[in-house]
């Protein structure tokens, strides 16, 4: 083998592995806070950004549910082109869903699917009084 292909070889490792390191995020970060919303009594929504896609990707955001006393919790994450966390209060209850954009480009048109990712209990959240 050549010394240039070698070269070439480590150089494309190595930008290979920049590229995939730069495209990890943590979920967790609370560095780039976006807003916090009430979304019920007592209760309110916190979003955060944890990575910029800036022009190769898109951007992803970290969602909590808090009282800001007691608890927050960690509901989910979502990536801004395709996917959108949706949560439901019902009496004590805090049921959340992942919502995903399919996209069909042969006739231009988009549906959407919803999975439960997640069901809690507000009074057991108290209890526990962890801050994800």
């Amino acid at each position: 083998m050549r010394k240039i292909d070698i070269v070439i070889r480590i150089l494309a490792a190595s930008l290979c592995t920049v590229f995939f390191i730069s495209c990890l995020s943590n979920k967790y970060s609370k560095e780039k806070h976006i807003r916090t919303w009430k979304v019920s009594n007592g209760l309110y929504a916190e979003s955060f950004q944890t990575y910029t896609g800036n022009a190769t990707t898109c951007d992803s955001y970290s969602y909590y549910i808090t009282d800001s006393i007691h608890f927050r919790k960690f509901i989910g994450e979502e990536n801004y082109d395709d996917e959108e966390i949706i949560w439901k209060i019902k009496d004590n209850t805090i049921t959340t869903y992942k919502k995903l954009r399919n996209e069909d480009f042969k006739t231009f048109t988009f549906s959407y699917d919803s999975t439960q990712i997640g069901n809690y209990k507000i009074d057991e959240l108290i209890k526990e009084g962890k801050f994800e």
